[in-house]
């Protein structure tokens, strides 16, 4: 479930971050992949995609440590992006690959939980 929340909010921040004027201009969003939707809607899409990562997390983690949670997530995945995307470090390519990635250790980790307690 965790990995399904970072998928939601770094995507939502992505598409935020790339609605901007700046980074239409500096980066040529029309290039990527982004080029299928149109710029108007990338903000409320973005926007959609945070509110639902907001809805999952203050479900799966409580009011009060979901609300935290989710101002750390979203203010993380800006952080990466603000400072990686103008280098051309990161990329939509790269956030699939985190989201593998977390999705195969949060698997192996509940499995090893599952195991563990099966076994007793």
């Amino acid at each position: 479930m965790i990995s399904f929340i970072f998928l939601l909010v770094f995507t939502g921040s992505y598409l935020i971050y790339c609605s901007s004027n700046k980074m239409i201009k500096t980066h040529n969003v029309e290039n990527t992949f982004l080029r299928i939707i149109p710029l108007k809607y990338l903000k409320p899409l973005g926007l959609t995609f945070l509110s639902i990562a907001g809805i999952f997390t203050l479900k799966y983690q409580g009011l009060e440590a979901g609300a935290y949670a989710l101002i750390v997530y979203i203010m993380g995945s800006l952080s990466l992006m603000i400072l990686l995307i103008p280098y051309k470090i990161l990329s939509w390519k790269h956030l699939i690959i985190i989201f593998i990635v977390t999705l195969f250790l949060e698997l192996c980790y509940e499995n090893q939980i599952l195991i563990h307690y099966a076994s007793k």
